[in-house]
């Protein structure tokens, strides 16, 4: 990956295809490149590729919960940073999201604002960007 916050590759795994959409357009603004899913399996093969620097993920998904494809991506030790983007974030939602090696919550629904200070603080941190 390059240093610039520019060619910083997101990654969008939630099952609301607006949601997706607007935070694309809102990080496309920023400079970032964007890929976005609704599927976890789909989402586990592009972070198996390396295709991606940082994950946004939503918990509460149909199927394989984004909780499930975190800890999927944890045991296989994939070293990507994940920042949890969901309404449904209680203290002890958090906690154990803490435990399974999130780097980053927001809370749906969001400003704009808070989600890119929350990637910039994350890319700082956990990849020197």
């Amino acid at each position: 990956m390059e240093t610039a916050t520019q060619t910083l590759r997101i990654l969008i795994v939630d099952d609301n295809p607006e949601l997706r959409q607007i935070l694309g357009e809102i990080l496309e603004r920023e400079g970032y490149k964007i890929q976005s899913t609704d599927k976890a399996k789909e989402a586990l093969s592009v972070i198996e590729r390396g295709n991606v620097d940082l994950c946004l993920l939503d918990l509460n998904m149909p199927g394989v919960s984004g909780f499930d494809l975190l800890k999927l991506i944890r045991r296989r030790h994939f070293p990507i940073p994940i920042i949890v983007v969901s309404a449904y974030i209680s203290e002890t939602v958090a906690k154990d999201l803490a435990v399974a090696g999130v780097h980053g919550m927001v809370a749906k629904p969001f400003k704009k604002d808070r989600i890119a200070e929350e990637i910039k603080r994350v890319a700082k941190q956990y990849l020197g960007v």
